[in-house]
């Protein structure tokens, strides 16, 4: 057994799972990814987030499922009754049993325990009642199956919203400040450890950045295997040049399939780079070796 405490200071009680997660037979529903429910966007105007409420509890386990997560505690053996925090199996029974719940809903997205009401309309009247009806729908399909939402969390009627990770407006996508900010003030880097951390975090604005991968280049040459770490100046450059680039960060617009697109490409010695582009505005940036 182990405990841990929530943001809120309340305590989650978990099960150790690593040996009953060895013997558990995935079912690999895939959860989905912000490509996934980009198209959703495209004509948003005001948007509402929720949050499912003790979300794995939703699952009732079976008596057969219950014994197999027994545990030790002082005060004896106990088992859940419903599903628990911590199997690799969790979050997708979980993933699979909202969007079976809801998928028929429009103007709903659902990503692991966030609802997302996304609401259309030429003027703010108009996405107003939009969001109304949306809203109301989801609110009658949770109470029908049973899902218990946290309305101390809720966001309602909002202009732009964090959601997946990214800043969601009208206008079209941001990263999530908290993300650049925190990508901004790294200090420079000791060791391969530090270089790889950077690259990574960095990876999560490729979509953001132009030529992304010609400017990762001397860093990415220090992660290599048999490497001697030495900061050079190239890397230092890179280093720099790579924060500058990200506290510029453009705002991505949401394709228009009914508009055409333009494909803008380059190449250099060090790889290969393209942007997508509507109306002179990008949709997305990408590079590679």
């Amino acid at each position: 057994m182990a405990i841990v405490e929530k943001k809120n200071g309340s305590l989650r009680i978990c099960i150790d799972p690593r040996p009953l997660n060895k013997a558990l037979k995935r079912e690999h529903y895939k959860l989905p990814t912000l490509d996934d429910v980009l198209p959703k966007f495209r004509e948003a105007k005001m948007f509402t987030k929720l949050d499912v409420q003790e979300a794995f509890w939703h699952i009732k386990l079976n008596e057969k499922a219950s014994m197999l997560t027994t545990m030790i505690t002082p005060f004896g053996r106990v088992r859940w009754t419903r599903l628990p925090f911590g199997l690799n199996v969790s979050s997708e029974i979980f993933q699979r049993h909202l969007t079976t719940a809801i998928d028929d809903l429009p103007g709903i997205v659902n990503v692991a325990d966030d609802f997302l009401v996304i609401s259309n309309g030429s003027t703010d009247e108009e996405a107003q009642r939009d969001h109304d009806r949306k809203y109301k729908l989801l609110k009658m399909r949770c109470s029908e199956k049973g899902i218990k939402l946290n309305q101390y969390k809720a966001r309602e009627k909002q202009k732009e919203v964090i959601f997946m990770g990214h800043m969601i407006s009208d206008k079209g996508i941001e990263p999530d400040e908290q993300k650049v900010e925190a990508i901004k003030k790294m200090q420079t880097p000791k060791d391969v450890h530090d270089v790889r951390r950077f690259c990574g975090m960095v990876q999560y604005l490729a979509k953001f950045l132009d030529k992304l991968s010609d400017r990762l280049q001397p860093l990415r040459e220090l992660t290599k295997k048999d490497t001697q770490f030495s900061w050079s100046s190239e890397c230092v450059t890179a280093f720099n040049e790579i924060k500058d680039l990200i506290a510029k960060t453009p705002v991505l617009r949401f394709n228009d399939p009914n508009k055409p697109l333009e494909v803008q490409v380059d190449s250099s010695k060090d790889g290969l780079g393209a942007c997508i582009m509507q109306d002179g505005q990008p949709i997305e940036f990408a590079s590679g070796p």
